[in-house]
């Protein structure tokens, strides 16, 4: 079976609710990534110096829309077809991504201290989610 032939296949194992669900969960992703990537890279943050407010809002909302999603899926029918280890990496690293999000969108009004440790568990949350993404896409694609 050809991989356009099993990308098909693919769509038509879960409910729509679902399916409508765990896309908004990777477009959301991968504009969080992107927009991160700018708001973090100097070398791509210094020609967006006039948009990075509008970059900085765009990442908080799509944060915001990203736990949503996650939250969302747990509520739908069909989740108990899902096995436990497709689940227990994702809701570990996105409750980290997104209490330490958080804490970096409080930003004055928290201390110095807790802000680096928010930035540092942010960032590397991120590497690892991003990874388990890649993974379970190839996974999903080439089985």
């Amino acid at each position: 079976m050809s991989l356009s032939q099993r990308w098909r296949l693919m769509g038509h194992r879960w409910p729509p609710g679902y399916r409508l669900f765990h896309w908004t969960f990777l477009g959301a992703t991968l504009l969080l990534a992107l927009t991160g990537v700018a708001l973090y890279a100097p070398s791509l943050r210094t020609p967006l110096i006039p948009y990075l407010p509008l970059l900085h809002h765009v990442h908080i909302w799509l944060g915001l829309l990203w736990g949503g999603a996650a939250l969302g899926a747990l509520f739908l029918p069909g989740l108990r077809r899902l096995r436990a280890w497709d689940w227990i990496w994702p809701l570990f690293l996105g409750g980290l991504l997104l209490l330490s999000g958080l804490l970096l969108w409080m930003g004055p009004t928290l201390p110095a201290p807790y802000k680096v440790q928010a930035f540092y568990i942010h960032g590397g949350a991120t590497l690892v989610y991003l990874a388990w993404v890649l993974y379970h896409s190839l996974k999903r694609l080439f089985r």
